[in-house]
């Protein structure tokens, strides 16, 4: 192209006959240049983008059209700092985006609270369950929001403090889960001197200082929630029993901010929480969430000494599980992450103009189908002479731990 009269052959048509040869390999090599660049078509010298920046959370782009400003992809954080971008609307074929990228700031919440799990009290006077190393007690939730029908809203973990009992994460990008870690151990034992299960014990841990960025695009509907703690803090988790929810008791005022944390719940609040535990609601077992431990011996057996003095037996049952394990024995780990249960967290004025109801969905905890895990440790214990009990042992898919229903007793208090 450097050759002059090859150039003024390109310039000039009515010299194309006398310079034919050169014309052709001028040509030629012209036909390459352009081959190479055919993104710029019509968009300027050499596909320069024009001198000044595209609009937030939008790039140039060149197009038939030539340059267009083109919507980053949702989720992407403003180039200003201020949010999430929402991603436009592209329809497949167009040249020109439907709607240009927006930034979206996101409003905070603080909902009322969210329930981390369930310890379901056992039979037998002196009975207790663990969650120690390799338990996955805790949870794993999607969000729905008053705004849309989303079950798959996204999710990040933005802000929450270090904690030494719980971590946290996202899954799949739209469930967040929330488990214990294996260096802290979790138990309860029974304290009432029955061996009849009083579900008035059960004990429900509630994260107390949960906070959520609601992010939410009018244009076109993208929605996102980062999940965090109030001011950054490792998470306030408390417990309290259903009496003290239902406010049959008072709650234990020792673990400091426990009592006035329960002041903040309103009954709808405790009502929500409440509904969560199954037999304590006497409603019928759910067999996708309550998973029996094992289908080749539908019950087990808790026997108390056979005379005053006698030693007192002790019926410890440890769960693991991997896929061979469970299709041997009924109880399977949902890898789909099915909604489960759910509850809602309460109503709040939100500043896109309406009011938000979080509906938390709670799906499969246990996650790991290929190796085994330990998921509990449950001890089945009594002193009472003559007492024989046969039970049902299910794990609670939730929140991953032990629930025992007694089938059949003879002479147990």
């Amino acid at each position: 192209m450097r050759n002059s009269r090859c150039t003024f052959c390109l310039c000039k048509s009515k010299r194309l006959v006398a310079l034919a040869s050169c014309c052709a390999r001028a040509i030629a090599a012209a036909v390459v240049v352009l081959a190479a660049w055919p993104a710029y078509a019509g968009c300027g010298s050499f596909g320069n983008p024009p001198g000044h920046s595209a609009p937030v959370c939008n790039n140039w782009r060149c197009t038939a059209d030539g340059w267009v400003a083109w919507p980053v992809a949702a989720a992407t954080r403003c180039n200003n700092g201020l949010g999430y971008c929402d991603g436009g609307l592209i329809i497949p074929g167009q040249i020109e985006p439907e709607l240009y990228g927006q930034c979206i700031s996101g409003i905070a919440y603080t909902p009322s609270f969210h329930l981390q799990s369930i310890i379901y009290m056992p039979p037998g006077a002196q009975s207790s369950v663990l969650y120690s190393s390799g338990s996955s007690e805790g949870n794993s939730v999607t969000i729905q929001t008053q705004s849309g029908t989303q079950t798959t809203i996204s999710m990040s973990v933005f802000g929450i403090g270090a904690s030494t009992q719980y971590s946290e994460g996202v899954i799949n990008g739209n469930t967040f889960s929330m488990t214990k870690m294996d260096s802290y151990g979790r138990g309860e034992s029974v304290g009432t001197g029955f061996d009849h299960p009083d579900r008035g014990n059960d004990v429900f841990d509630v994260w107390a200082n949960v906070q959520q960025t609601h992010y939410l695009s009018t244009s076109n509907g993208w929605e996102r929630i980062d999940w965090s703690t109030v001011g950054g803090a490792a998470p306030n988790v408390y417990s309290y029993t259903a009496y003290e929810l239902q406010g049959l008791r008072s709650p234990n005022c020792n673990i400091p901010g426990s009592c006035q944390y329960f002041g903040t719940l309103a009954a709808s609040d405790k009502a929500g929480i409440l509904s969560m535990d199954a037999p304590l609601n006497t409603t019928s077992l759910d067999p996708r969430r309550y998973q029996r431990v094992a289908m080749q011996e539908p019950t087990q057996t808790m026997t108390g000494p056979d005379y005053q003095g006698a030693p007192i037996n002790s019926y410890v049952y440890t769960e693991t599980y991997n896929t061979s394990y469970d299709a041997f024995n009924g109880s399977y780990v949902n890898s789909s992450y099915t909604i489960l249960a759910n509850v809602s967290v309460g109503e709040t004025k939100s500043g896109f103009g309406t009011n938000v109801t979080w509906v938390n969905n709670y799906s499969e905890t246990r996650h790991n189908v290929t190796g085994s895990q330990k998921v509990a440790t449950l001890t089945l214990r009594t002193p009472t002479v003559g007492c024989y009990m046969e039970v049902a042992i299910y794990i609670d898919a939730v929140f991953g731990t032990y629930l025992v229903v007694p089938a059949n007793s003879v002479g147990c208090t």
